[in-house]
């Protein structure tokens, strides 16, 4: 879930069942706003955190300060202060009263000075903190346990009008602004009894004799008939130390929360939950206000997988309100922002400096062939001259300046065999010389090489190396082991050729008809293969990692053996594609087709394969630690026996029928899989998790489970018989028909039931 806010809040939820298998979602915003006597509220870039019952920290006091914002749902709005009483204008006074006025809601309490049983007459006073400890009750009184009066001598500070304590069998009301904690009578009294329900075994559930005003913490003369609109006035008196008078007004903001959920079809639709701003809390101490809005929406599982995506903003009340097909087009502009940026150079390029070292580069290269020449010619005139020896030709002077001419005639008189041998090893050097001139002055002055010149550069060893040959059509050439490393190769036709162990790395085959080529061997490393055309080539053994060959028709071709750590295959189609022992970890495999794609023996150590359509699928004896093959994959009928993948991720994955026998999953996380007759006979499945999961028919005989989750599964018609169920957790789990004979029960909560 990725949730976008417009505005400065905290966001959470709370997940709770609304009957036997049915989830409630309450979706939880908190805006804090400072106050101000006599203006509007300002909000908080850095609202305050979502917090469960809160206490007076580092303070001798046992009442809570702030409410729990953990809860599923109000029926009214609740208003709560914290803070201290203040004598008005600082002057000391026995008795004042305070009032908290929101809305059409006021209440006035008296404070009055420290007095006793023993010594009716109030003391005077200046600040008294409005906790419930200075108000009436004590050890045993259910409604206030933590009060005074009741035991001690103290009588309390804090008090209704009309209910002042003046005799020792009163019980009036705990008087205060702030929360009552849950654990106190009547707040306690409402949240029912479990009856036979155990609450150990379903975290998310209820009573059913709840009565919901449980969650209501604020005293009932603080609750609001509905829930507040957000824009109602806020008058206190005598709870701020300078301001007798406070006064003030809600934000009056109106709060949007809309959720991006895909639907059993698949589709994502967006959807608007109404917000109920359903708590205020003051804090005068602080001098701040958080509110708080909720809203409910059913949900498939405790982990809301479908949903992915939640967009909150704010809006002012005073103006109309967005239409819901605005928002529809934020969240599109959102989600395109949210995508990765390219990242760009620090600076721009130097061509001339790459241009530069790329001449010198080929001079370096010219001048190696050169000298490669010269030492051919050096050896065959050495075998010359020994023909002049065996002719009977004196050489003992040196020739100073070589005369081709007369030590051809020379030649010819002695011997014309070796003559004409002489003459024919001339020709095919001088002309090798003239190739090799013309190709060097082409590319020295830039000129486009042409499809001859390719042949001729593979005939004569000379390297392409980051040479522009877009265009070509070298279709059934041979290039093997030439060197085309950083060649642009856009368009280029290259149909059946032969590229064994040629090198293009870094190479661009964008566009490129690479149709029945033969690659295998090849290094490919950082190749860019975008729109390429690949049906028919092979790629055994070839190296190609990091290479880019995203969004192409892979379907039957055979990567065996290659390496290709980090590469890019998203939304390609590998239907029947071979990557046998292949070396893929972390390879990118998100929203590919892989119907049928053997992976026998492959390392996809932390590889992605979510969103991937792989029925089918066989990874036989791989090794996947850390694979992630979630998010809506489809492996049903895949074939994973002996597979290692310890710690891996299949979330929200179909794999209906498949076999994991013997597979090392230990750690791995299943939540929300669909797993119907799958097979994990013998599986390693240590602190597994298959929470929210659908495995009725699954097969898990003598599966080691220890410590396993099954929170919320169907483990209906399930086979477990010999498994090791040490310490699972089964909480809330369907388990009709299941086999569980000569399972290891111990420390499950099914232990008792199939004792003996």
């Amino acid at each position: 879930m990725h949730v976008f806010c417009d505005t400065p809040v905290s966001f959470g939820w709370t997940v709770w069942k609304k009957d036997a298998f049915t989830y409630q979602t309450s979706f939880i915003v908190k805006g804090t706003f400072l106050l101000r006597n006599g203006e509007a509220v300002l909000a908080l870039e850095e609202p305050d955190t979502l917090i469960g019952e809160v206490g007076y920290e580092g303070e001798d006091a046992q009442s809570p300060r702030y409410a729990s914002d953990f809860v599923p749902f109000k029926h009214r709005a609740d208003i709560l202060l914290s803070g201290v009483a203040y004598a008005p204008e600082g002057r000391a006074v026995t008795v004042c009263d305070t009032t908290l006025c929101v809305g059409d809601i006021s209440k006035t309490l008296l404070v009055i000075g420290p007095r006793r049983w023993s010594k009716m007459d109030p003391d005077a006073f200046l600040s008294i903190p409005l906790i419930y400890e200075n108000a009436y009750g004590g050890p045993g009184h259910r409604p206030n346990p933590v009060g005074k009066g009741l035991v001690s001598d103290e009588l309390p500070n804090v008090e209704y009008p009309g209910e002042l304590v003046e005799r020792r069998h009163q019980r009036p009301r705990p008087a205060g602004f702030g929360p009552l904690s849950e654990s106190w009578v009547p707040r306690s009294l409402k949240f029912g009894t479990w009856g036979l329900r155990a609450p150990g075994v379903d975290r998310v559930s209820y009573p059913e004799n709840l009565d919901w005003a449980f969650f209501n913490a604020a005293p009932e003369d603080q609750q609001v008939n509905g829930y507040l609109r957000g824009d109602e006035s806020l008058s206190l008196t005598n709870l701020h130390p300078i301001h007798a008078h406070y006064t003030s007004r809600l934000p009056g903001l109106r709060m949007r929360l809309f959720v991006n959920r895909r639907s059993a079809a698949g589709a994502l639709e967006l959807d608007e939950l109404q917000l109920n701003l359903d708590t205020l809390q003051i804090d005068m101490q602080a001098e701040k206000m958080n509110l708080v809005w909720r809203g409910l929406a059913s949900t498939r599982s405790v982990k809301l997988r479908e949903i992915e995506h939640v967009l909150i903003a704010a809006e002012e009340m005073a103006v109309p309100i967005v239409p819901h097909e605005q928002y529809r087009v934020r969240l599109a502009q959102l989600l395109r922002g949210a995508e990765p940026e390219i990242e760009l150079p620090s600076a721009p390029p130097d061509p001339w400096r790459e241009e530069i070292a790329r001449m010198e580069e080929e001079a370096h290269e010219a001048e190696e062939e050169f000298a490669r020449i010269e030492a051919d010619w050096d050896a065959e005139h050495q075998r010359a001259l020994m023909a002049f020896v065996e002719a009977g030709v004196s050489v003992a002077h040196s020739i100073p300046d070589f005369d081709h001419a007369r030590f051809r005639a020379e030649v010819a008189v002695h011997d014309p065999a070796i003559a004409e041998e002489m003459e024919h090893f001339i020709a095919e050097t001088e002309q090798a010389e003239r190739e090799m001139e013309a190709m060097e002055a082409e590319m020295a002055e830039g000129t486009a090489l042409s499809s001859a010149d390719v042949a001729a550069a593979r005939k004569l060893g000379v390297s392409l190396a980051g040479k522009d040959l877009s265009g070509l059509d070298l279709s059934g050439l041979d290039l093997a082991e030439m060197d085309l490393s950083g060649a642009v190769l856009r368009r280029v036709r290259l149909c059946r050729a032969r590229l064994t162990s040629a090198n293009l790395s870094n190479a661009t085959l964008s566009g490129a008809d690479l149709g029945d080529a033969n690659l295998d061997g090849a290094s490919l490393v950082d190749s860019d293969f975008t729109k390429a055309t690949l049906a028919g080539a092979t790629f055994r053994r070839t190296a190609l990692d990091h290479a880019t060959l995203s969004q192409l028709d892979l379907s039957a071709i055979d990567f065996s053996g290659c390496t290709a750590v980090g590469t890019d295959f998203s939304r390609s189609n590998l239907t029947g594609a071979l990557f046998r022992g292949a070396r893929l970890s972390r390879a990118d495999f998100t929203a590919s087709i892989m119907l049928g794609a053997d992976f026998s023996g492959a390392d996809l150590e932390a590889a992605q394969l979510e969103e991937v359509q792989a029925e089918g699928i066989i990874l036989v004896q791989a090794r996947a630690q850390g694979l992630h093959a979630g998010d809506g994959s489809d492996f049903s009928n895949g074939r994973f026996t002996d597979l290692w993948a310890p710690g891996s991720i299949w979330d929200d994955s179909s794999a209906d029928g498949a076999n994991f026998t013997r597979a090392v999953l230990s750690d791995a996380r299943f939540d929300g899989g669909h797993l119907q007759g799958t097979v994990f006979d013998a599986a390693r499945l240590e602190s597994a998790a298959f929470d929210d999961a659908f495995l009725r028919g699954a097969r898990m005989r003598c599966a080691n489970l220890l410590r396993a989750t099954f929170e919320r599964s169907d483990l209906g018609g399930a086979c477990l018989e010999g498994a090791n169920l040490y310490e699972v957790s089964f909480a809330d789990t369907r388990l009709d028909g299941v086999m569980l004979s000569g399972a290891n029960l111990k420390g499950t909560v099914l232990e008792q039931a199939y004792e003996g």
